[in-house]
């Protein structure tokens, strides 16, 4: 599928950028097409009907609430998705009111520009049901973090915006791979220095080792720094190195030696990639001048080599450091610090740190790996010597070693906890170097304590409340180390039980109030498993949670309830008792006849709901 732009006055944009007109472009899936005003997401569609069939999974998450007159459903609650490609799922609101209304869909959890929506709002006539479409597709760039992605949908009438439905998918945004690398120059003369240019143009971290390999018999000597890196998403690093033949010609002609330079990656997809380089030897002499030189006599050319040999007798060279670094200014303690180096005129060099030699080497090697585990906390000064003969440099850099934050244990208890049940929550935690702690996500535990808002490294809260809300709990820890040190975060999905309930024999009659009394509104067979969330004051009736959210109140004797909680210790609700008014009112003063008030009661019908399970 192609489309292509015939000149139009106001242009057709596709993903936001204009085409170019009368040049066809081909159309993948998910893209956002602009023509004027009007916005259309691109879908591809196998209407093949020769296909096999397959049932999928169900996977589609109802929300409502009771008395919200509307729900929503979710289709596909989990996905998958590459940067660059896209998916797409729905999401049905009906309206079971009895007028028409018109609802708004607000989307949160991901960058606004890896989502589409075809429309925010819709009106849908009593009764009936409209869908929404969700289209996600990430970028393909560097920035566009992989991992899960928690994409919450609202949805709320627009007649009473305070009442909201909330859904969500879960996205899962998986890396991609993506690395351009560059010389500055490949044709080179001996000794030249160059530049190898390398970009992590993925979304994920990529390891690479950089190698020279000769292709000239084992002609040159190459020379890379640093030669192990480990690019970030989107990071550029810009290698350094020189080339040059392994033995200096006096006479001859110009040769060319052709090497080639090597990135091979350490994650799983272990590619090479290679960039062809050139080293031009010219020698300073050209071949026929020792045909000349002979004419000269044995003498002359005696004397002319012996001359020869004094100007080119190598000196003691001032060794010189061009690049000392190292990987990190401050590195947490036990992870890798890697040092690198380039010299000059050098025949060896050794490592000191804090003052003391730690290693000598030959000037093959470059760079060097240390481990951190055993310094301690605090600056540590490294330094470099470059020797040659009784000469010699040095340089050093300082790096800030830091004990990072690390969570040891993070539990709770009891293990499940029981909605509408008074219990004591208890968690403890234990996160060595952390200067203070918060815990966040209790506004879903009803407690009439108070709760601190910092807690020590090793420390635990206990809370006595009951748990109100029918949203999943989940409680995030924030521990803070000193100075600069990036917070440690760690979230903890609580599980949470309903407690439940199966009726005794005979089964159960509901009434609308803890009272036998009270209009009877259902029943519920032999068997059947229920919810209950609430008490009566006197502790002799249960009120069950029925399918749609209908409450009804049954005997606490016709139940047997599960051993995860006990009924003593479930939420007591008040019961107001109904004013009961006088058939006739007593005279006022005035002798003036009042009028005649009688009671009213709403009627209820009967019904009976069907056993969960």
């Amino acid at each position: 599928m192609y489309i292509a732009d015939m000149e139009s006055e106001n242009g057709t944009f596709i993903d936001g950028s204009r085409l170019e007109s009368n040049t066809a472009t081909e159309l993948s899936g998910g893209e956002e097409i602009m023509i004027g005003d009007l916005r259309m997401i691109f879908a591809t569609l196998d209407d093949s009907p020769t296909r096999p069939i397959e049932v999928p999974e169900e996977t589609t998450q109802r929300v409502d609430l009771p008395d919200a007159e509307f729900y929503i459903e979710i289709a596909d609650s989990y996905q998958t998705v590459a940067p660059g490609a896209h998916i797409s799922t729905r999401v049905s609101i009906t309206n079971e009111g009895e007028k028409t209304e018109r609802f708004a869909i607000e989307v949160t959890g991901l960058p606004r520009e890896w989502l589409r929506i075809d429309k925010t709002e819709v009106e849908i006539s009593a009764g009936k049901s409209a869908e929404i479409t969700l289209s996600f597709k990430p970028l393909r760039r560097s920035d566009s973090r992989p991992g899960d992605y928690t994409v919450q949908i609202a949805v709320r009438r627009k007649s009473q915006p305070d009442l909201v439905l909330r859904g969500s998918v879960n996205l899962l945004v998986l890396p991609y791979s993506g690395f351009g690398m560059a010389l500055d120059k490949s044709r080179l003369k001996s000794g030249d220095r160059f530049r190898l240019f390398l970009h992590n143009q993925g979304s994920a971290p990529l390891p690479l080792t950089i190698s020279g390999r000769d292709l000239s018999n084992s002609h040159l000597l190459i020379k890379l720094v640093p030669n192990r890196v480990e690019l970030a998403p989107g990071q550029r690093v810009v290698v350094q190195g020189d080339a040059r033949p392994k033995s200096t010609r006096l006479f001859g002609d110009a040769r060319q030696h052709s090497f080639d330079l090597l990135a091979r990656s350490g994650d799983a997809s272990g590619f090479l990639v290679s960039a062809r380089a050139y080293v031009d030897e010219k020698p300073p002499l050209p071949a026929w001048s020792v045909f000349a030189f002979g004419g000269l006599g044995v003498a002359v050319i005696g004397i002319f080599l012996i001359g020869l040999l004094v100007l080119l007798r190598p000196s003691t060279a001032t060794p010189s450091i061009t690049q000392f670094d190292v990987s990190a200014e401050r590195v947490a303690q036990g992870d890798p610090l890697t040092l690198s180096w380039m010299v000059l005129d050098a025949d060896s060099v050794a490592i000191t740190l804090n003052g003391a030699q730690v290693m000598q080497t030959d000037t093959d090697e470059n760079n060097i790996q240390i481990d951190t585990t055993p310094f301690t906390p605090g600056p540590v000064t490294f330094g470099l010597i470059a020797m040659n003969g009784d000469q010699q440099v040095q340089e050093t850099r300082t790096v800030e070693i830091f004990v990072p934050l690390r969570l040891l244990s993070f539990a709770y208890s009891p293990n499940p906890l029981v909605r509408y049940v008074n219990q004591t929550i208890t968690l403890r935690w234990d996160v060595p170097q952390a200067s203070s702690v918060r815990i966040v996500g209790l506004e879903g535990f009803s407690t009439t304590e108070s709760i601190d808002t910092a807690f020590s490294a090793s420390d635990e809260l206990s809370l006595t409340g009951i748990i109100t809300t029918a949203d999943p709990l989940t409680v995030t820890l924030i521990a803070e180390g000193a100075g600069s040190t990036t917070p440690l975060e760690q979230t903890v999905a609580l599980d949470v039980i309903d407690p439940q309930c199966t009726t005794a024999a005979g089964g159960v009659t509901l009434y609308d109030g803890p009272s036998t009394s009270a209009q009877v509104i259902g029943t519920i067979p032999d068997g059947g498993f229920v919810t209950v969330n609430a008490q009566d004051p006197s502790g002799a009736w249960l009120r069950v949670v029925l399918s749609g959210g209908v409450p009804g109140w049954g005997q606490l004797s016709a139940f047997r309830c599960a051993v995860t909680f006990n009924t003593r210790d479930l939420f007591r609700e008040l019961i107001v008792p109904t004013a009961v008014l006088p058939a006739t009112l007593p005279p006022t003063s005035t002798g003036t006849p009042t009028a005649t008030l009688r009671p009213t009661r709403t009627l209820r019908p009967t019904f009976t709901p069907t056993p969960a399970g």
